[in-house]
């Protein structure tokens, strides 16, 4: 019957459903009276933008890391580049400082000057026409005619006239040392000049040769100089060249 009814008046369904269905005023007003469970669409809002801006981080990540990768790649393969270029530098550079070392682009101070005074100018041509077969050196060193004897301590020794020197030396023509020659002036009156004489005259007699010294005022002729030489020779026990005798 009631099937029956429903077909020949369908709009009794309508009205049986929405009376099965919506609750009662009083039912309604406590749903709406319940607190809402649901989201608030703010903290939705909220949500959402927190998580498009941590998409937004990780696809920016992404991509630095892969211009990082690269710039690694670009740079691994200039690299070698880039170290022959610091390596051309560097040669530029040490080439350029040996170069430099040849030619010093500051002028040195010096000047060309005459080994001799004008006294020992005059006694060196008196020397040699006075001892025509013997050889005359000018200013040497006294450590070149003299030597320091086996067993002594060469540098204590050899210091203590490395500095100084003869104004002549008189030699055979073998090279054999027979006398050396000093022409002093007023520098010679100082007394480090003093000091450094004695050593002169101790080292030179020591080693057994002859120290002639004449004062720059009363220069020997050629026939003083022979005779002296002879004297001092004889004094000494040394025996004379034939060139010294008168």
């Amino acid at each position: 019957m009631f099937v029956r009814s429903c077909t020949r008046f369908p709009f009794l369904i309508s009205i049986t459903i929405h009376a099965e269905f919506t609750p009662p005023r009083s039912a309604a007003r406590c749903l709406e009276a319940q607190p809402q469970v649901a989201e608030p669409k703010k903290a939705r809002t909220n949500a959402t933008t927190r998580f498009d801006r941590c998409q937004a981080g990780v696809s920016t990540l992404q991509l630095a890391t892969l211009e990082h990768n690269k710039l690694s790649v670009q740079f691994s393969n200039f690299l070698p580049i880039i170290i022959g270029v610091i390596v051309l530098l560097l040669l530029a550079l040490l080439a350029k400082k040996f170069a430099s070392g040849k030619r010093d682009p500051i002028e040195w101070p010096f000047y060309a000057k005459k080994p001799l005074t004008q006294p020992e100018q005059v006694l060196y041509w008196r020397l040699l026409k006075a001892l025509p077969d013997h050889v005359v050196l000018a200013q040497v060193q006294c450590s070149r005619v003299l030597g320091v004897k086996r067993g002594f301590n060469f540098y204590q020794w050899n210091n203590r006239i490395n500095r100084l020197s003869y104004d002549f030396v008189i030699c055979k023509k073998d090279g054999t040392v027979v006398a050396a020659i000093e022409l002093d002036d007023k520098t010679h009156e100082s007394a480090t000049r003093a000091e450094q004489d004695g050593r002169k005259q101790r080292a030179t007699e020591a080693a057994g040769v002859l120290l002639v010294r004449w004062n720059v005022a009363k220069m020997p002729d050629e026939v003083a100089i022979k005779g002296v030489v002879q004297i001092r020779l004889r004094g000494m026990g040394m025996v004379a060249s034939p060139d010294f005798d008168v």
